[in-house]
């Protein structure tokens, strides 16, 4: 099984997709990041109150994992959440990618 990233990349926006184990663990997108997870934090987790300080804006870090993670061990979230909360970013992610693979064959 592999794990690693998949890189998505158009001439205006770029993503990353982080597998393991040939699963997808989460996604990234090259720009809003931080606001991405936290609409979907809102959206699936309503009752878990982020603080702001907890959503890293370093580029380049996995904290996006690592914050599911303490949110599922910490029993602040449940396991449905985190996965629901990985849709909605991916989904975000695959939808800005194509609207920017359309707007270049255009």
């Amino acid at each position: 099984m592999a794990s690693g990233n998949l890189v998505l990349n158009s001439h205006a926006k770029a993503g990353k997709l982080q597998l393991f184990y040939g699963r997808l663990l989460y996604a990234t997108g090259s720009i809003h990041r931080v606001r991405r997870w936290k609409r979907a934090i809102r959206l699936h987790c309503y009752d878990w109150n982020l603080v702001a300080s907890e959503l890293l804006s370093e580029q380049e870090k996995p904290w996006e994992d690592l914050l599911l993670y303490d949110g599922i061990s910490q029993n602040k979230i449940t396991i449905s959440q985190a996965k629901a909360v990985i849709r909605t970013v991916t989904l975000e992610v695959f939808i800005i990618f194509y609207m920017s693979l359309c707007r270049c064959n255009t």
